[in-house]
């Protein structure tokens, strides 16, 4: 049973809450809540379903750790748990039909992923272009020395700018040329767990006799290859054997070669040693443009003003785009509003349609360092004391002291609650790593400029 002083310290962090971010704002996502447990410094509040939940973790999450610091005196852990009883009441509410295709929304269509349906924009045009030589090289009349100079051929770009579409095609064209059986795909995440499973289980020929005998390998997700020794070794002389028999190797990561840490010399000499080819971030017009091309014709095109709008927040990616429009297409259905321009006008700071809200930067050095290392913040903030956890921390740490100027009391708060001695000591090993790795120095300036424009 929750005591009236856990209740009472409850409804006086709501308030400072309403206070911050306003009535509307407030009664939209907090007036349905509820509070299920208060001990242990953590606070579970109920919430009517998974869309709530996931909005107020993402959205609210710092904003109620650090009011519960100045109402309670000691920064609170919040979870969030669907609560059958709001569930109910907040079904009755809401437009079932119009939340169903909203959510439908959500579901990815099942794109033809070939090079027909690559929707070619000037900032994908040399990509395709390249794909397009080397699926033409192939067969009898091939070209030996241009087969040669696209081996392998490493396809560079950001999340959701067509890298997995590209090799989907690839692999696509070539299975109907040489068989599915000669064509293998994967992601690095795949070829590590394998790798590894063939380790502990002592069939490490079998897992090597699996590329013997194909013509095409295509890995996904390259990046995420960094800082994993033994299986980079592995890959090297896996990639080296199939280039030497013609094998086409073609590969797909976010950054450059020189631009990931973790990645050893003889590996990147090895990717540079080919093609490369880069992906450029897409202008709002392209999004809208590939956007409209690949509605199904099944399906409804959101307003253009509305597209256009959600484009220009959307960073360059396609994906993050109709992840935007999907979210809008939700709240409105959500909220029994209809989706018009009186819609947008009143949600449009809540939705950033715009991407321009003011966000906190030392939140931001934290989720751009997980983002290059390819590691969630939860997975950084936590107590796991993990090998792949240790340089993310260090660099944050990092950052966080030398270009955003806190404190290791300060950073220490923000990591979780970590102890001086513990951000001393990553501060310590992170400036060592960074003076040794130009790679890790480009990954501090990019993130600094990111938190802070004007800052180097």
């Amino acid at each position: 049973m929750i005591d009236a002083i856990a209740t009472a310290s409850f409804e006086r962090i709501l308030t400072a809450l309403r206070e911050e971010i306003g009535a509307e704002r407030h009664d939209m996502w907090f007036a349905k809540v509820k509070l299920l447990d208060f001990r242990r410094g953590r606070v579970t509040i109920g919430v009517p379903n998974v869309f709530f939940r996931d909005w107020i973790l993402q959205n609210y999450s710092d904003d109620l750790r650090r009011i519960s610091h100045a109402v309670v005196g000691i920064e609170l852990g919040f979870d969030l748990k669907i609560d059958e009883e709001l569930a109910a009441q907040h079904r009755k509410t809401i437009e079932t039909d119009a939340l169903r295709e909203a959510m439908a929304e959500e579901a990815p269509a099942n794109l033809d992923l070939t090079l027909k349906r690559f929707i070619e924009r000037p900032e994908n045009r040399f990509a395709r272009s390249t794909v397009e030589r080397l699926l033409g090289c192939s067969g009898p009349m091939a070209d030996d020395d241009l087969v040669e100079k696209f081996n392998p051929l490493v396809i560079v770009g950001a999340s959701g700018t067509g890298k997995s579409h590209l090799l989907a095609a690839i692999c696509a064209m070539r299975a109907d040329e040489t068989g599915p059986g000669r064509v293998l795909r994967m992601t690095a995440s795949e070829f590590t767990a394998r790798f590894t499973m063939s380790l502990k289980t002592r069939t490490t020929e079998a897992f090597r006799n699996r590329f013997a005998d194909i013509d095409l390998l295509c890995i996904d997700e390259f990046h995420r290859f960094r800082s994993k020794k033994a299986t980079q070794v592995e890959l090297r002389q896996l990639i080296v054997g199939l280039i030497q028999r013609g094998t086409q190797v073609v590969l797909a990561a976010r950054h450059y070669p020189r631009e990931t840490w973790g990645l050893a010399a003889s590996i990147e000499s090895l990717l540079l040693s080919g093609m490369m080819c880069w992906l450029e971030p897409y202008s709002a017009t392209s999004l809208v443009e590939i956007l409209r091309q690949r509605r199904s014709q099944g399906q409804t095109m959101a307003s253009s003003d509305l597209v256009r709008r959600l484009a220009r927040g959307a960073k360059g990616s396609v994906t993050e785009l109709e992840r935007r429009l999907a979210r809008v297409r939700v709240l409105s259905a959500l909220l029994g509003e209809r989706l018009d321009s009186g819609f947008l006008d009143r949600h449009a700071e809540e939705l950033d349609l715009d991407g321009r809200s003011v966000v906190n930067p030392n939140r931001l050095v934290l989720e751009d360092v997980c983002v290059h290392f390819g590691i969630s913040v939860d997975a950084l903030l936590s107590k796991r004391k993990l090998r792949s956890l240790t340089a993310p921390r260090q660099i944050a740490v990092y950052i966080l002291r030398e270009r955003r100027g806190l404190t290791f009391k300060e950073i220490g708060r923000l990591l979780g609650g970590r102890s001086h001695t513990s951000i001393h000591l990553m501060h310590k090993n992170g400036r060592s790593a960074i003076e040794a790795d130009d790679a890790l120095l480009k990954l501090v300036a990019r993130v600094t400029s990111r938190a802070a424009p004007g800052e180097s």
